[in-house]
């Protein structure tokens, strides 16, 4: 106890000392043995159900209904491969198991019950159909609807923290662990949930379950390091993983929820395909025929850039060779404002997307609604296809979550060569470089953590703009 540094956890740890619980939280970090562990439990719980003979009469259920030890991971690739067959293959080798396998499928393993063995003796001679068998293994991924309403004796619930994935937002975990749980209440306190996972950010049903079950004495919370619940790892791999990045370390092997700071939204691989593969090298000007163009323009504020973004898509194929849709960013321009706390010249922008509107007639320009008002009003007045849109969360997350997979499935390019001027404050032209500023964006561009929810923004010092318009763009041409 005292290796786990958790001081909340330890006490809890020393108050429960002799209770019986129908949860179990582990939060463990990574090669820490979570899956040979979440296999120990399933086949522990399917032998005290076969060590009753006839659970449904103990357990006051009618004869021959199905009891169910059910596997869930993130998904069904990985419940099998991580927990299912090991457990499968566990049970073949197990003297004890052999003779109770009844019927085994993909996603589940059915065994016979002392119980369902006579019956089926009685049905031979009768010439009935036999039983599969009353007690199932069962494996499912967080999006398998058909798990929700089985009687279960036991759940795991394996890797919760990743069944969000990258949208930690969305709520899926928490969902899926509401809908689950019901399932248990036939059994009432002999029925349990095990949830097993190396943690994220401060966020989700895994850290709600951390910061609230502490004091709830139907639950054990337990926070394992990998090095103290597995003895065989390499005391040198775990100090050179530590010295690669000790935040990331102390999330991924020392079962540390991670900071509110930051965590890099796209990989460094990513960025540099999108920039340094592209197939244009200039900035287009003006309409190829027969393409549709999708322009966003994000306004600024006092400190903000005014930026523009245009882009377009085509189908083309994968590396599999599947129809996949790219999307081409065909032109950025962003405008600072040329003093501290004054706005971008508005008049200036209106004038550029008029101007520009005209070389590409765009399918549509939208807008963040921030000071958008009275410029989208005007150029609806001159005709322009502007529709507004508001940045909230649900927005925001929808067109984020969008970009990340157009970037991680290589599906996006922009040209090579800054071609973007403005004017200074002595109303002189520069060139604004918007490429490299655009690489810059991309690449600080972070994950962060505030009040339990997941929010994109630059890392301090940096700016988002290209990456606001970017994403809307895209996922309004998407």
């Amino acid at each position: 106890i005292e290796e786990m540094g958790d001081d909340a956890v330890k006490m809890q740890i020393k108050n429960k000392m002799g209770k019986r619980f129908q949860e179990l939280v582990l939060i463990m970090g990574r090669r820490s043995g979570k899956s040979f562990l979440t296999v120990a439990i399933a086949l522990y719980e399917l032998y005290r159900l076969l060590s009753m003979k006839h659970p449904q009469k103990k357990l006051k259920l009618p004869d021959f209904q199905e009891i169910h030890i059910l596997n869930v991971a993130k998904n069904e690739q990985q419940a099998k491969d991580s927990i299912f067959t090991p457990m499968k293959n566990s049970a073949v080798a197990s003297p004890f198991f052999q003779r109770y396998i009844g019927v085994d499928n993909a996603l589940e393993m059915k065994f016979l019950t002392e119980k369902d063995i006579t019956e089926n003796e009685r049905r031979k001679e009768k010439g009935l159909t036999p039983l599969d068998g009353t007690i199932i293994l069962m494996c499912g991924s967080s999006s398998a609807t058909g798990l929700v309403g089985k009687t279960c004796w036991a759940i795991m619930i394996d890797e919760l923290a990743a069944m969000a994935g990258d949208s930690p937002n969305s709520g899926i975990d928490k969902k899926l662990y509401n809908e689950l749980k019901p399932s248990l209440a036939t059994f009432g306190r002999e029925g349990k949930i095990i949830c097993l996972s190396n943690p994220k950010g401060p966020f989700g049903q895994l850290y709600h379950l951390y910061t609230n079950r502490l004091e709830d004495n139907s639950t054990l919370v337990l926070k394992l390091p990998t090095w103290v619940i597995n003895a065989n790892i390499d005391p040198k791999f775990i100090e050179d993983e530590r010295k690669k990045d000790p935040i990331e370390f102390n999330m991924q092997y020392g079962a540390e929820f991670g900071t509110n700071s930051e965590n890099p939204f796209l990989t460094p691989e990513d960025v540099e395909l999108a920039f340094n593969s592209s197939s244009r090298i200039t900035r287009l000007e003006e309409r190829e025929m027969n393409t549709e163009y999708y322009c966003h323009v994000d306004p600024a504020n006092r400190s903000d850039y005014y930026t523009l973004v245009v882009c377009h898509s085509e189908m083309g194929h994968d590396q599999y060779n599947k129809p996949t849709k790219r999307f081409f960013i065909d032109h950025i321009q962003f405008w600072a404002p040329t003093q501290m706390r004054q706005q971008v010249n508005f008049e200036i922008v209106e004038n550029y997307i008029i101007q520009l509107h005209m070389k590409f007639r765009f399918k549509q320009i939208s807008f963040d609604q921030w000071h958008s008002a009275e410029t989208i009003t005007k150029l609806q007045s001159m005709g322009l296809p502007c529709v507004l849109r508001v940045f909230n969360k649900e927005y925001k997350d929808k067109i984020y979550n969008n970009l990340l997979d157009v970037f991680r499935n290589h599906q996006i390019e922009f040209y090579q060569m800054s071609a973007g001027v403005a004017m200074d404050k002595n109303n002189k032209e520069f060139h604004i470089q918007e490429i490299p500023e655009a690489k810059d964006q991309f690449t600080f561009l972070q994950k962060k953590w505030r009040n339990g929810r997941q929010i994109i923004e630059a890392l301090k010092g940096y700016k988002d703009d290209i990456c606001d318009a970017t994403a809307a763009a895209i996922y309004e041409c998407g």
